[in-house]
């Protein structure tokens, strides 16, 4: 057993949005847990982004494990972790004959929840996960064109911050075409992917060209209007 996850549902909140929502892809569509060290990882992907929260463990493995908890059955898991929220929840890696399966205990309940039929492939097998974020985080800070991005896919972001609602995030990427690095606190990062302008984006030079009527302007009561906004800017600041 491993434990104890205080917040097991914020856990599963963090990063299921990032999992492939069908299971057209079986090997993505869901969550994938691994314990090594002294922490708890879940990880999830849909190749346009990625996302890992982790977990910090009183007891940990003795040997590393990693169990991938498909769509269907998570849906289990993450009610039984509701319903049991107020309780800090231990973990049990269950090895089989054909699939590996997560046992969650809480107090003297129990699910075990089975992992996904196939062996584990990429991006879980041999840490590629691992690689692919130590690769960007490798790297410098340097954006010196527009980034375009996926609204929908920038919205995966808002839940990052699991309990700690509205916590600010952390953004930088190293080039047009590599993917934004994000983190929020010390146990959560992601990756997201740009889309190139051509995707039904605008490049910089076309947001400019429409917005050239932005051009300052004196208007009638300017004055009392740069007062109100300069009163404003002070409050926030």
């Amino acid at each position: 057993m491993i434990g104890p996850i205080t917040d097991f549902p914020y856990l599963l909140e963090q990063v299921s949005g990032h999992m492939y929502p069908t299971g057209d892809l079986p090997e993505l569509n869901g969550v994938f847990f691994e314990a090594r060290g002294s922490s708890l990882y879940s990880v999830a992907t849909d190749r346009h982004t990625l996302a890992v929260a982790r977990r910090r463990l009183e007891s940990g493995p003795s040997e590393p494990w990693g169990v991938l908890v498909g769509g269907q059955a998570l849906k289990s898991l993450r009610a039984f972790a509701r319903f049991n929220r107020r309780i800090p929840l231990m973990l049990e890696h269950r090895a089989g004959m054909c699939a590996d399966a997560l046992a969650v205990r809480a107090d003297g309940q129990t699910l075990e929840v089975p992992g996904g039929d196939l062996p584990l492939t990429k991006p879980w097998a041999g840490g590629m996960w691992r690689r692919l974020l130590t690769d960007a985080l490798g790297t410098t800070p340097d954006l010196r064109q527009e980034v375009c991005l996926n609204p929908t896919l920038l919205a995966r972001w808002g839940k990052s911050g699991g309990a700690a609602r509205n916590e600010p995030l952390t953004v930088w990427g190293s080039g047009v075409g590599k993917p934004l690095v994000v983190a929020c606190g010390e146990d959560f990062l992601g990756m997201q992917m740009p889309i190139r302008p051509g995707q039904g984006a605008s490049p910089r030079r076309d947001v400019l060209a429409h917005w050239d009527d932005l051009t300052p302007h004196p208007v009638a009561g300017g004055s009392r209007i740069a007062a109100n906004v300069g009163r404003i800017a002070a409050g926030a600041a």
